[in-house]
């Protein structure tokens, strides 16, 4: 039976796999100091886990993770304008991994998942740090037999 963990291994390995331009880790919280984030973070982290009876010898499992993207916006001509293509280029990345996702069934469970939300990105981060932040809620439902 594949564990949160091993799932959230596999989110990694698929993101790293999917030619895009970024390096994915998995975590458990987004704890990166503003000068950490002077290139694109992506962070996997296990959200929770619900089991249900679905009749004697099966259960179903719901299962959820937050995929994190962070990058410290650059500071342009020091006002505080927001380089639309800056932030244009990171949305695109965010959409680019939930196409990803949406299209790789997990190794250890071979399911892929049944949603994919782009949570609001931080707008007080984005204006009182330039931080671009914001997050892919990723479910997956599977069944087990026991």
């Amino acid at each position: 039976m594949a564990t949160i963990y091993d799932m959230a291994d596999d989110i990694v390995a698929a993101i790293n796999a999917g030619g895009l331009d970024v390096t994915a880790t998995r975590g458990y919280l987004v704890d990166y100091d503003l000068p950490d984030l002077t290139t694109t973070r992506v962070t996997v982290i296990p959200l929770e886990e619900k089991r249900e009876r679905e009749s004697r010898d099966c259960i179903n499992r719901l299962v959820r993770y937050n995929v994190f993207i962070g990058k410290k916006l650059a500071d342009g001509d020091g006002t505080t304008v927001i380089d639309n293509a800056e932030v244009d280029a990171l949305v695109k990345l965010a959409s680019d991994i939930a196409i990803l996702l949406e299209g790789t069934a997990l190794p250890t469970t071979n399911n892929q998942p049944i949603a994919i939300k782009r949570e609001v990105i931080s707008y007080d981060a984005l204006a009182d740090h330039r931080l671009f932040a914001c997050a892919l809620t990723v479910t997956y439902l599977f069944y087990e037999n026991l």
